[in-house]
């Protein structure tokens, strides 16, 4: 038995029913399924229920199948209890969790019996802040494991009477929740989703030991209920020296683990929802380049838990934000930062039914324009002056840009946005 709520009891009666028989026997059954949250859409299959004797004199158990069902025969007359486990992994623990604990905690809802076991991840038999932190911070930050277990279910007391009519079927449903899952969205299977880089719009270039900043920008309009956002870097590469946050209740809370920037907000009691606007800074963060950095691209990316609610309560997966990436050059390179920036320009941007790219060197350099999800949808060489290119058949939107030049070591990216 893994762990037994008293306010659950009265959400789990077991129905009784007789066998009808003109055969006096002696074998006793039990059966049920278990359900994820109750409900029976969404049976845990993979699960040891056991049923025990009071007094220690019999056990018996049985494996829950595909449907969460299970039966466990040849149990003599007594008193028995009933337990659950299982080592499938658990569900993923989400913002919106947390979000549910601390509506509950300003009376905004009140959590069913299997959301409030599933928020007591402190194990103190009440939901109260230190759960709420403890899933916001604890888990999503630090990856903290909760002090209660991983997997609970209902815990049941049975017995079986011996009668002039012989043996008894008893049937019941266990249920069964994650600790942290208030939201009861376990899928058997379901894996986190890798990690997601952050979409960049352009390439910085810099020296080792250089101080500069790095701009995080929204790439839509967006009214958040709450907000976390685990900014993940290569501490072997970067020092982060400090950070902005724009609006400044962004930094309603912010976390710094190995590697990891995180920033959580969520609304108040007044449920007032933080306004973002589309191309406007969110983040910026001032850092350092190592002295010994060797040359390469350096790219940030989100952590699994990043996520935000929108003010009408939809939650969705990763931030929509736009980056710079940053290419380290080698102190003795012979081509200096402004080189590489003054050799290309674009315009106009946005634009409509063309760019026109300015390449300010004699010799030719390759151009190549992908879409947001990677995809090159234009490539061309280009020659000394301006050369035009025909963006009419593009829809509306982000694209990015990359400049190959041979007598430059490293290729310049950039973004410009289409406009009709």
């Amino acid at each position: 038995m893994k762990k037994s709520y008293s306010f659950l009891s009265g959400s789990f009666l077991i129905a009784i029913f007789l066998m009808i028989s003109s055969v006096t026997i002696s074998q006793n059954t039990y059966f049920g399924n278990v359900n994820y949250h109750g409900n029976s859409n969404n049976p845990v299959p993979e699960v040891t229920v056991t049923i025990s004797s009071l007094n220690g004199s019999f056990s018996a158990f049985a494996t829950t199948d595909a449907d969460g069902y299970f039966s466990i025969e040849n149990i003599p007359y007594g008193d028995f209890t009933v337990s659950a486990e299982t080592d499938q992994e658990t569900a993923p623990i989400t913002l919106n969790d947390a979000y549910l604990v601390l509506m509950h905690l300003f009376g905004t809802i009140t959590l069913d019996d299997y959301q409030a076991l599933a928020a007591d991840v402190n194990a103190n038999n009440m939901v109260d802040w230190g759960d709420y932190w403890d899933i916001l911070i604890g888990y999503m930050m630090y990856n903290n494991p909760f002090l209660a277990d991983e997997w609970l279910f209902d815990a049941q007391p049975i017995s079986f009477v011996q009668t002039k009519d012989g043996g008894h079927i008893l049937g019941g449903d266990l249920g069964a929740t994650c600790s942290g899952d208030i939201g009861g969205v376990w899928i058997p299977d379901e894996k986190n989703s890798p990690n997601a880089e952050i979409l960049n719009t352009e390439t910085l270039s810099v020296l080792p030991g250089e101080t500069f900043d790095v701009t995080f920008t929204a790439s839509s309009n967006m009214s958040v209920a709450a907000l976390y956002l685990g900014i993940e870097y290569n501490t072997d590469i970067i020092s982060i020296e400090g950070y902005e946050t724009t609006p400044a209740e962004m930094e309603y809370r912010t976390e710094d683990a190995n590697g990891l920037l995180g920033f959580n907000w969520m609304v108040g009691t007044e449920m007032q929802a933080l306004n973002i606007t589309e191309g406007d800074a969110v983040i910026t963060l001032t850092i350092t380049i190592a002295d010994d950095a060797e040359p390469q691209e350096v790219v940030f990316s989100l952590d699994d838990e990043s996520s935000y609610i929108a003010a009408n309560g939809k939650t969705f997966a990763g931030t929509p934000l736009f980056t710079q990436s940053i290419k380290v050059l080698n102190n003795e390179s012979t081509t200096s930062i402004d080189e590489i920036e003054n050799s290309i320009q674009i315009y106009p941007n946005p634009a409509t039914d063309y760019i026109v790219v300015n390449h300010n060197n004699t010799q030719t350099a390759s151009f190549i324009i992908r879409d947001l999800t990677g995809k090159t949808i234009h490539q061309s060489s280009l020659s000394n002056g301006n050369n035009t290119i025909d963006v009419s058949a593009f829809a509306p939107g982000y694209y990015i840009y990359q400049y190959i030049d041979e007598n430059i070591s490293n290729p310049v990216s950039g973004s410009f946005v289409i406009s009709k």
